[in-house]
């Protein structure tokens, strides 16, 4: 018995396979010519979060450590995986949404790449970055700080708050972290990071560990 084709379908599928195709092929051309470091310096801000000097200084510090071959599996120049993570960094989209930006033209599968290949070197090799004083000296040299850059105010080392990072909401039923506990006072789910800085903005000390339904105060308790 022979298999009757549905040949509308058959063609209908061809059809969207090539639409595919040449969609995926237009967006290797925008990668190609695409360069956000062109782009004014506000607008670079809005997409990044970062000034171009910024963004041109990590891209140096990362890239040495960016491997080749994942360079190669990826068909993908360095500036441009490292600027696809710092993008999905600052806007906290969906990875796909990210490859659709006409900054970040690339497949969702590739987005994740970057976005493994650049993390995975910041945990391993830029950990150390951020630095809590711990000697009298470095305390001394922070205070001193806040005195000359914040309007005199003595015997500060770090400003600290706490800030609700968006996250997609756990399962309700999760037996060990259920979706309640990440659900905060404003109306999302979240984690709950505390920060210090110090007078020249720079990160002294980050905890990402508690949920966003923990107030800040119990935070600060419990560290």
């Amino acid at each position: 018995m022979v298999d009757v084709i549905n040949f509308p379908l058959l063609i209908a599928a061809l059809q969207n396979e090539n639409e595919r195709l040449e969609y995926n092929r237009k967006k290797k051309e925008l990668r190609t010519t695409m360069d956000s470091l062109h782009l004014s310096e506000n607008v670079f801000k809005q997409i990044y979060r970062f000034s171009k000097n910024t963004a041109v200084y990590l891209i140096n510090q990362i890239s040495q450590y960016l491997p080749e071959p994942a360079r190669e599996r990826l068909k993908i120049p360095k500036t441009k995986i490292i600027l696809c993570a710092l993008h999905f960094y600052a806007q906290g989209s969906y990875q796909k949404s990210t490859g659709q930006d006409v900054n970040c033209p690339m497949s969702q599968a590739s987005v994740s790449r970057c976005i493994d290949l650049v993390t995975d070197i910041l945990i391993e090799h830029f950990g150390d970055k951020v630095h809590f004083p711990a000697t009298e000296q470095e305390k001394n040299q922070e205070k001193i700080k806040f005195v000359n850059n914040l309007n005199g105010f003595p015997g500060i080392i770090g400003v600290i708050d706490g800030s609700h990072i968006k996250i997609h909401g756990p399962p309700v039923n999760d037996q060990e972290f259920p979706g309640i506990l990440f659900y905060n006072r404003k109306g999302f789910y979240s984690l709950n990071v505390q920060i210090i800085c110090g007078a020249d903005y720079k990160i002294l000390a980050i905890n990402p560990r508690y949920p966003g339904s923990v107030h800040d105060s119990t935070i600060h308790y419990m560290n």
